[in-house]
């Protein structure tokens, strides 16, 4: 039997469809709004990484600079226990 097509079932049917479009409507802003804050999220969590990376290369930077400087007094030491022994050794009654 085919469906009646009477005034009463056009306005469901239109109230249908808006209703569905508002539905789409609400949907596309909401999806919109997560879109934008993943977006702002992802800005801000790449800017922290970049800073962190930063911070990473001047703790690197200072490490270094550390043990270039514990290398060097190092050498110093060693350089002047050499010295020492060498003293020593030229005293009278130290082989």
């Amino acid at each position: 039997m085919a469906a009646k097509d009477t005034p009463a079932t056009r306005e469901r049917l239109e109230n249908i469809v808006v209703a569905l479009a508002d539905s789409q409507e609400r949907t596309e802003r909401l999806m919109s709004r997560y879109a934008a804050r993943t977006t702002e999220q992802f800005r801000k969590t790449d800017e922290q990484f970049r800073k962190t990376d930063a911070r990473m290369a001047e703790l690197r930077e200072e490490a270094n600079k550390r043990e270039k400087a514990a290398d060097e007094r190092i050498a110093r030491l060693v350089s002047a226990i050499g010295e020492l022994i060498r003293r020593d050794r030229r005293l009278p009654g130290v082989e």
